[in-house]
């Protein structure tokens, strides 16, 4: 297959507004996340708007496309410990704010908490 390329792992992208998986779409908007030191590895809990544990598996399937789109498959296999999925109410935005480890900012501000936890992630400092 000389004309195919193989990519192992979903890489890291910059343009991602929304997640559509089994009928049910999020925005990155609407995602926010701490992060907090997991042994040797990164733990994530991700505060989704629209979170319900009926659709558990839903919402763990976007939460993973999200981090992988964030962060690239290989680190999040290699580097990230817990993930845990979480309801955010729209109300809850400026609680959410207030934890160092927290992000804000849209998806600019994601991104570059992201890159940042991989960084930290590759130079064993988290």
């Amino acid at each position: 297959m000389p004309k195919w390329k193989i990519i192992k792992f979903r890489p890291r992208r910059e343009q991602m507004r929304e997640i559509t998986f089994d009928g049910k779409r999020v925005f990155s908007r609407q995602i926010s996340f701490t992060v907090e030191a997991d042994g040797d590895k990164a733990g994530i809990t991700l505060f989704m708007e629209g979170y319900e544990p009926s659709g558990h598996n839903t919402f763990g399937s976007i939460g993973f496309l999200y981090l992988d789109n964030c962060l690239g498959e290989y680190d999040v296999e290699t580097k990230v410990g817990f993930v845990l999925k979480v309801a955010k109410k729209r109300d809850e935005r400026t609680k959410l704010s207030k934890p160092a480890a927290s992000t804000r900012g849209g998806r600019k501000g994601h991104l570059q908490r992201a890159h940042h936890v991989a960084k930290q992630s590759e130079q064993g400092t988290v």
